[in-house]
């Protein structure tokens, strides 16, 4: 009885790591020396049936949000340069320290 329950359990751990391997597109990567190997006509038959346009749609949004994102930083990055250079001088950051405890009720508000 304990056998079938051991070789029922290495079934259905090796079978879950299979599913897990195919789900995460694993199977993909360039160490193939441990991989399972799909049929070459059943990846074939996959690649067929996508959808190109989909797939071209969704790389260019990821593309998209990725420029968007780096421009975003670098923008970040140059006002913090800018606001850095800005309050190097002593004479500023006590003007603007000045400007903002007098007109603090206003600036609040915004």
């Amino acid at each position: 009885m304990k056998e079938n329950t051991i070789e029922s359990r290495l079934q259905q751990v090796a079978s879950d790591s299979i599913i897990k391997l195919i789900m995460e597109g694993n199977w993909l990567e360039s160490s193939y020396s441990n991989r399972f190997k799909l049929p070459q006509e059943f990846i074939t038959e996959i690649y067929e049936s996508l959808n190109k346009e989909l797939i071209i749609l969704a790389i260019k949004k990821q593309i998209e949000e990725q420029i968007a994102e780096k421009v975003v930083n670098q923008i970040a990055t140059e006002i913090s340069s800018d606001i850095k250079s800005v309050l190097a001088i002593k004479e500023r950051r006590d003007n603007i320290r000045y400007f903002v405890a007098k007109n603090l009720d206003e600036l609040v508000k915004l």
